[in-house]
């Protein structure tokens, strides 16, 4: 967006998140952010989280999802699953 400064603007950037259909990041303070101010995120993981606290999101955000792969750090199996959410989310 032309005009915010994305580091120093935090105010801009939380607004910027909450106007977004949906945030895909890695679990960064960006991503975390973006979901407490109630844009849906979903995370990228190499692995599971503990924050997940043991299910397929991060509960204390309304609403995140958390994509891991089976096995540690595999992205090859990983992205195929994140592409084809994503393109049954833009189908919605």
């Amino acid at each position: 967006m032309d005009g915010l400064d994305l580091r120093d603007d935090v105010d801009g950037a939380a607004a910027l998140a909450a106007a977004l259909d949906l945030v895909i990041s890695a679990p960064t303070a960006a991503a975390g952010m973006s979901a407490s101010v109630g844009a849906e995120v979903w995370f990228v993981t190499a692995g599971r989280t503990w924050p997940q606290l043991g299910t397929e999101e991060c509960p204390w955000y309304a609403s995140t999802r958390v994509f891991s792969p089976e096995h540690f750090g595999d992205w090859t199996a990983l992205m195929p699953q994140v592409g084809a959410a994503l393109s049954d989310f833009a189908r919605k």
